[in-house]
């Protein structure tokens, strides 16, 4: 069971994008660099003023129902 609102769920379902920010139930930060096939979350890097992909793939998913059950949301 998920600690994400249905709404939250929901909303990212229909709103995901290339480049979101994306976080788990463990409050972890991801970012969205490949939309398709596969959906894959990069690491945040640190430093500057906006979160950008560090390169490391940090999760990766069939579906965006894969995704949101494994617990990865938008932010």
């Amino acid at each position: 069971m998920s600690i994400w609102s249905e709404e939250l769920q929901e909303e990212t379902r229909k709103g995901l994008f290339l480049c979101a920010l994306v976080k788990d139930e463990s409050h972890n930060y991801g970012i969205v660099t490949e939309i398709g096939k596969k959906i894959i979350i990069q690491g945040v890097e640190n430093g500057g003023s906006l979160p950008a992909p560090n390169g490391e793939i940090i999760a990766t998913f069939d579906s965006v129902d894969n995704m949101i059950d494994a617990g990865w949301v938008l932010d």
